[in-house]
């Protein structure tokens, strides 16, 4: 009986759910896009400043390629000091 009941509401509620993990993608991408631009133009006040913001440092590109990664690359002490605490 339980099954019978709520089997026509499973798809949707799978679809509601896909719905709101892309919106919560969507709100959240536009951060982490920001973070990997300021390590890569080796702005280190901006990256700090995410740091502070509790921004998760350790999201990559779709190359693969991480905040960390850009402060290495810049030879950057003291951001890869901060990104590793």
């Amino acid at each position: 009986m339980f099954a019978a009941v709520y089997q026509p509401v499973l798809p949707m509620l799978r679809h509601l759910a896909c719905v709101v993990v892309w919106l919560l993608a969507a709100v959240v991408q536009p951060v982490r896009a920001d973070l990997l631009a300021d390590a890569r133009s080796n702005s280190t006040a901006a990256v700090l400043a995410a740091i502070a913001d509790k921004v998760d440092v350790n999201v990559h590109s779709s190359d693969g390629t991480s905040a960390l990664h850009w402060a290495v690359y810049n030879g950057n002490v003291a951001l890869v000091r901060a990104l590793l605490r």
